[in-house]
């Protein structure tokens, strides 16, 4: 019984991921969400009381993947380019894996500001001995003539804005490009974004 309890309500959770997705939160209906999971409206509201409730669920655990970027570059082995080259993939990878995650999370901080807020509270204490780390790299590679001056968090958007970017236009290369050709084109626009990135602020 337990078990099959377990079953139901993660059953509902992946309804409920695809709705929100595909609709955003102002757009999805918990009905549409009890026919994608096969359960009754009424089930639907005995697991999860409101699509608030549900919502923050899901967006509570999808913003954790925000801090997987950071996973395996905390390293005080690695040197400032290493560590630079790991943030510029995996963000790049966190896109490529979770495309539609991504496009929802932006849409949603632009009009929720309670979703902000909650990421915020999520990710930072995560982060933020972290970005320390990583800054004392910065300000010690500027000073050591290694790097160019710039901030850090200067470079983290420059960082977001090329990845992101990377993937603007893959709905219409989607249309007259195979599936081969685009995972081409992801791989080289990883690789060349790392490339680019170096290239601006790395002093040769």
């Amino acid at each position: 019984m337990a078990e099959e309890t377990l079953d139901t309500a993660a059953k509902i959770l992946k309804a409920a991921e695809e709705e929100f997705m595909e609709k955003g939160y102002g757009n999805a209906k918990m009905m549409s969400i009890a026919a994608r999971a096969g359960v009754s409206h009424s089930m639907l509201h005995y697991y999860y009381r409101s699509k608030g409730k549900l919502f923050q669920m899901i967006f509570d655990e999808k913003a954790k993947l925000i801090v997987s970027i950071l996973e395996g570059v905390h390293d005080k082995e690695i040197s400032f380019k290493e560590v630079i080259s790991h943030f510029v993939m995996n963000q790049f990878d966190l896109m490529r894996k979770n495309d539609r995650f991504v496009w929802f999370m932006i849409d949603e901080l632009i009009h929720n500001k309670e979703n902000l807020t909650k990421i915020m509270e999520i990710v930072l204490p995560k982060v933020t001995g972290y970005i320390q780390c990583v800054n004392d790299m910065l300000e010690k590679e500027v000073k050591a003539g290694n790097v160019r001056e710039i901030k850090l968090m200067d470079l983290i958007v420059n960082i977001v804005s090329i990845n992101v970017a990377s993937f603007l236009f893959l709905p219409v290369l989607g249309q007259i490009m195979p599936e081969a050709d685009i995972n081409r084109y992801l791989d080289e626009r990883r690789r060349s974004n790392v490339g680019f990135i170096l290239d601006s602020i790395m002093i040769k």
